[in-house]
Order: structure tokens, then C-alpha cells, then sequence
């Protein structure tokens, strides 16, 4: 994949250090245990609760669990594709890599590329929300508004990634299992007290959804999943078995850990420590055990939203990188620190357009809409990369021996074409929002939605024509 590689623009040597790690890609620091915590933490975030309120304004009690259950079996399906496209496309540069061998540069670049820039709103929105949370807990002592900790969070995470100061695995493995297991203890805790009040059964056996409704709540079950496939671009080429393990691994364990949540959330409504629509992590650590439950969690979120935020910034860098390579973006942005191993200039880019959204999601108010563009966005990529494992089958790159049945090749398309109905779900689900979900928060407003929208996609459809312009003028 040459034209994923980094432009020969001058780039540093490398150090003693950034070689040694590059010859051991199998060592025990990339081990299956760790990459699948590694998984779990690019996906679950702040954020991620809030996903779950938006979910269950469409399916609410165990119809939510239900919905959960269904998008992780989608995302185990993708979770299977990832890996075998992994396996014979081995490169750093992901979804661009694996997207554009069996279908091509520009199918690649618009698929992928609107992906990539909303999760620069989902930066705005963790950053957003973790603000809320900070601002709430050290509100009656230091009165900061929540804008300038969110930014303060941005820069400062910015910061660390620029300096090259990232966490290990086993670093962030210990920050990802205790986050889920202080948000699970949190939710069964919830739900016994709940249960003592004798209304867990009339929370949780809500009439069930249209049918149109359910499928948008699966389709925003996927956006729970989103990040987990970053494991596949954070480390070296890893072993197929080994990167197989992690990501349908931590897929599994998404999935049971989401499904609680969803339970906890829909048992939770209408609690009255606090809207769970605001902030659904303080209600239901409040709920669990006070203040001092409320203080663990946020210190948790603050080191999820940690770990998610640096993956997004490493992942974004490498795909300015490979922009700038490809003539989309000014060659310079595609040097490579020979220490640090990332794009110095690509990350000053990034620096401005991470204060932006989250300015632009706290002053608009698009937490809840960034949520829901995400969602069909995922689906569509989704959809792209189910259809790149079977046009990668059909060109026989993976060898004749291997050669796939009729029927799982059109068990592969007609996972695809789920994918882009869930994503014409949540578009219906938009127009029509349900009713009897046992929330009271609607969905957000379709302008600022598609607003995400327009602008994820008409950046990416400007860099895309950039590059045509710029081969153009050399060709000329």
C-alpha cells in the first residue's frame, strides 16, 4: 500500500527506542489480554452513557437490552471482517488501508473520511460532557465554567500525545476494567434499590417499539461499538489469531457491559437526583452511593475519556499523514517525528479543530446530535467493510484453498445491506421520532444533526477534490 506511506519528506532518524519497539511487535506488551483491554477502552467513553439515553428514547426496559444485544452481534460480524482484512492487508493506516485495497482510493476516502471527522465532534462531545461532570463535582468549591475544563481537557490531552507521553497498555487495562466495573456495580446497585421500591418490573416490561423504532435503536446501539476497531492501527502488525481474540473479544465484553447499562438507565428514568439525559454517570453513581461514588466515577470517565481521546488524536494524525501522502493535504504534514513517531504539524491541525467542535458542541448545544450522526455514519462504514471482505475474496488474495462459499458470500452482502438499512432507520427515526418510549427527551433538532452531517461530508468531499485538482496540475 504505497500510496498509504508516509511522504519521503526528510523524515528524522529514529531513535534506539522506536526501533526496538518496531522489531517486537509480539511482545507482551501487545499481548491478546491487553489488546482486548486496549478494545474495550478506545470504545467505552463518557459519552457512551449518553449514547445509551439516546437509545432508549427509541427502545425502552429490556427492549434497550434487546437492541444492545443485536448491534453487538452486528459488531462481532465486523469485529470478524476487521481481522481477516487485517490479516492479509497488515498496515498502520486501518480503515484506509483495508477499505482501499479491494474497492479502491477514492471509494476509500469517502467512506472513511466522514467517519474520521465526526469522531472530531465525539472529541467535542466526551470533552463536553467530562466538563459537566468536573464542573458538577468541583462546582461548590472552585466555580469553573465547564467550557474552560473542556478545553482545559483538550489541550492538556493534546498536550501529552504532542510530547510524546502516551499510556501503556497495561496502564490503560487497569483504567478500563476498573471503569467497568465501578459503572456495573453502580448499575446493579440501581437497580436493587429500584427493585426494593417494587417498580423494576413496570420500568422494565415497557410496551414494546415500532418496528421502526427498534431498528433505530439498533443502529444507535452501533455507535457504542465505535473505537474498537482502532486497536487494529495503535500497534504493529500483530499475529491474525492475536488481533482476532481482542477484537471480538472486547466486542463480547462491550456488549454485556452495555446491555447492563441499558437495564440501569431505563430503570432509572425519571429519577429524581438529576436528569439522566444531562448526565447519566452522576445519576446513577448518585443513585448507587452518594457523593462519594459520584467523585470515583468521574475520576474513572476522566481517564476513559483520556485513553478515547488520545486513540482519536493518534488515529486522526496518522490519517493526515496519509492525506497529506496522498496529495489531499500539504506534503509537510506528512513528517514523521523519528522519535515519537507522529506527524508534528498534522497535530497542531488537529489541536485547532479539537477546540473548535468542542467550543462548537458546547455553545450549539450538539451533544445528543453528534451522538446521533455518528450512529449511521458507523453503519455506513460498516457496511463498506463488510463489502471490502468479500470483494477482497473475490480478486483471490486470499488464495484459492481459501476460497469462500456461495452462501457466505451472500451472507457477507446481505450484512452490508443490514447495515445500510439501520442506517436509513435512524434517517426515519429522525422525521418520525417515536413516542411511548418512557423518555422524556426527544431526539435532537434535524438541523443540527445535519449539520454534522454536511460538514463531515463536504470536508471530505473538498479533500477528495484537492487531490484530483493537485494530480491535474502535475500532470499538466
Amino acid at each position: 500500500m504505497t500510496w498509504l506511506a508516509p511522504a519521503p519528506a526528510t523524515p528524522e532518524p529514529p531513535s534506539k527506542k522506536a526501533c526496538t519497539r518496531a522489531a517486537n511487535p509480539g511482545s507482551a506488551e501487545t499481548s491478546a489480554g491487553l489488546l482486548l483491554a486496549s478494545g474495550c477502552g478506545t470504545a467505552v467513553a463518557a459519552v457512551c452513557a449518553s449514547g445509551l439515553v439516546v437509545l432508549t428514547q427509541q427502545a425502552a426496559g429490556l427492549w434497550a437490552a434487546l437492541s444492545v444485544l443485536c448491534g453487538g452481534s452486528l459488531a462481532w460480524a465486523v469485529a470478524r471482517c476487521l481481522s481477516r482484512l487485517a490479516e492479509h492487508i497488515p498496515s498502520r493506516a486501518g480503515l484506509l488501508a483495508y477499505l482501499g485495497r479491494p474497492l479502491g482510493q477514492k471509494a476509500a476516502l469517502l467512506l472513511a473520511l466522514p467517519y474520521f471527522l465526526l469522531s472530531l465532534f465525539l472529541v467535542g462531545a466526551e470533552a463536553t460532557l467530562l466538563g459537566r461532570l468536573l464542573s458538577f463535582l468541583i462546582g461548590p468549591r472552585l466555580p469553573v465554567p465547564s467550557v474552560v475544563l473542556a478545553l482545559g481537557f483538550v489541550a492538556f490531552t493534546w498536550l501529552l500525545c504532542r510530547c510524546g507521553a502516551q499510556i501503556s497498555l497495561r496502564s490503560q487495562a487497569v483504567c478500563t476494567w476498573a471503569l467497568l466495573a465501578g459503572l456495573s456495580l453502580c448499575a446493579v446497585i440501581s437497580l436493587g434499590k429500584v427493585a426494593a421500591a417494587g417498580s423494576l418490573g413496570a420500568r422494565l416490561l415497557q410496551p414494546p417499539p415500532s418496528l421502526t423504532g427498534f431498528l433505530g435503536a439498533v443502529a444507535q446501539s452501533l455507535f457504542l461499538f465505535m473505537g474498537f476497531e482502532l486497536v487494529t492501527s495503535q500497534t504493529a502488525p500483530l499475529p491474525a489469531p492475536v488481533l482476532r481474540r481482542a477484537l471480538v473479544g472486547s466486542v463480547g465484553l462491550l456488549t454485556a457491559f452495555y446491555a447492563l447499562l441499558a437495564i440501569a438507565v431505563s430503570a432509572c428514568q425519571g429519577s429524581p437526583l438529576g436528569s439522566l439525559a444531562e448526565l447519566p454517570q452522576r445519576t446513577l453513581a448518585q443513585q448507587a452511593a452518594g457523593l462519594p461514588a459520584v467523585a470515583a466515577i468521574t475520576l474513572l470517565s476522566a481517564l476513559a475519556s483520556y485513553t478515547s481521546v488520545n486513540g482519536a488524536l493518534l488515529a486522526l494524525s496518522r490519517l493526515c499523514a496519509a492525506l497529506a501522502s496522498l496529495g489531499s493535504l500539504p506534503r509537510s504534514w506528512a513528517q514523521v517525528d523519528g522519535r515519537r513517531l507522529l506527524p508534528r504539524r498534522a497535530l497542531w491541525v488537529l489541536l485547532l479543530c479539537g477546540t473548535a467542535a468542542t467550543w462548537l458542541v458546547h455553545s450549539l448545544d450538539l451533544l445528543f446530535a453528534a451522538i446521533f450522526a455518528a450512529a449511521p455514519t458507523a453503519a455506513v462504514l460498516y457496511a463498506a467493510l463488510a463489502v471490502a471482505r468479500e470483494a477482497l475474496a473475490q480478486r483471490h488474495d486470499l488464495g484459492a484453498a481459501q476460497k469462500r462459499p456461495l452462501w457466505r458470500r451472500v451472507a457477507g452482502y446481505s450484512l452490508a445491506a443490514l447495515f445500510v438499512g439501520l442506517a436509513l432507520a435512524v434517517l426515519l427515526s429522525l422525521l418520525d421520532p417515536p413516542t411511548g418510549s418512557g423518555s422524556s427527551l426527544g431526539p435532537p433538532p434535524a438541523r443540527h444533526v445535519l449539520f454534522i452531517w454536511a460538514s463531515a461530508y463536504a470536508v471530505s468531499l473538498l479533500l477528495i477534490f484537492s487531490r484530483h485538482l493537485r494530480r491535474k496540475r502535475i500532470d499538466r
